[in-house]
């Protein structure tokens, strides 16, 4: 096998890994700066979206942001461990994804002004299989694509 082809299985394995290092980073955060962080973001949207001329709920916009960012988090996951996936014909990767947001919740339980939410492992779970099925999906019209050139 060329090195550059075993470079290359490497990296997204290399990939999910760190990923999952920024993950856990946030977990280990406590609730003050972890609400200051969330708080900075919101702030600066509603400042936007009152200068376009929408008007949204400081709490309505925090709890979007804050569920948003958990989603985001583990679909970037998703879009990693399942290339990992296809790079490597193991589906370990898969396995090791849905236990990242069990991990993450349950280190936040012990964490000063955080706590573990089912609610969180949920939206967590359910950005890794977006991720996933986005990856799917464009592997197929990729091939179908490539097919049809041929």
């Amino acid at each position: 096998m060329p090195k550059q082809h075993k470079q290359h299985k490497l990296l997204f394995p290399i990939l999910s890994f760190l990923w999952v290092i920024v993950i856990l980073s946030f977990s280990l955060q406590d609730g003050s700066r972890s609400s200051l962080q969330s708080g900075m973001i919101t702030t600066t949207i509603q400042s936007l979206l009152a200068s376009m001329g929408i008007e949204i709920e400081q709490q309505f916009l925090s709890f979007l942001i804050r569920k948003g960012a958990h989603f985001t988090e583990f679909f970037i996951l998703g879009l990693f461990i399942k290339q990992s996936s296809n790079d490597t014909q193991n589906k370990l990767f898969l396995y090791l994804g849905f236990l990242v947001p069990i991990l993450d919740e349950t280190l936040q339980s012990f964490i000063p002004g955080r706590a573990m939410a089912v609610t969180d492992m949920m939206i967590d779970w359910v950005g890794i299989l977006f991720g996933v099925f986005v990856l799917i999906g464009f592997h197929r019209i990729n091939k179908n694509h490539q097919n049809l050139e041929k």
